[in-house]
């Protein structure tokens, strides 16, 4: 709903640094600015002399394979299921698009060029997120990826089971055994 809002920013991090440099950033943002935070995060994935910026997605593996594009703390489960196609052989690109709006789609297009299928990650409903975001890009340019796969909450309506966010992410397929099989799911039909 807020990435259709003019001259709004949104922003949702993935790790502690991301959440320190957005914070920051924000700050000295000029006009309004919406932060999603969750309870979880993943593990320190900058690099040395990184600098953080408001609408440029981080690439935080190189792979030619498929691009993961994930916001947020579920970036941890991407980072997981990234490690286990490696040992598979299957070189992953993941971008943390912690910059929801304005999106980098220099680097969407850039993924969907160079890499085999794009998979998008986020700890929410598919609809109007990250997923549509980059959807839209990719066609707009003119790019057909070999596959393309959004990962979120599919149910109809909000979600309906209560249980601990680990068990919430295993039930809605957002862990990262999950994020693993639709990976190697889709690379099979290319």
């Amino acid at each position: 709903i807020l990435r259709s809002l003019p001259a709004l920013t949104v922003v949702a991090p993935g790790d502690l640094w991301e959440v320190a440099e957005a914070t920051e950033a924000i700050i000295n943002q000029p006009g309004t600015c919406y932060l999603r935070l969750d309870k979880s995060y993943a593990s320190p994935s900058h690099k040395k002399d990184e600098r953080f910026h408001l609408g440029k997605a981080r690439i935080i593996c190189e792979g030619q394979d498929l691009t993961f594009l994930v916001t947020g703390g579920v970036l941890a489960e991407v980072l997981e299921a990234k490690d286990r196609l490696l040992d598979d052989g299957i070189c992953a690109r993941v971008l943390s698009v912690h910059t929801i709006k304005p999106l980098d789609t220099e680097a969407i297009v850039s993924a969907s060029r160079e890499t085999g299928g794009i998979i998008t990650v986020e700890e929410h409903t598919i609809h109007g997120g990250l997923g549509g975001a980059v959807a839209e890009t990719i066609l707009e340019s003119g790019i057909y990826p070999k596959f393309f796969y959004r990962i979120g909450i599919r149910a109809a309506g909000f979600a309906s089971v209560v249980g601990s966010q680990q068990f919430l992410r295993k039930t809605y397929a957002l862990d990262s055994a999950s994020i693993y099989t639709k990976a190697l799911e889709l690379l099979r039909f290319c």
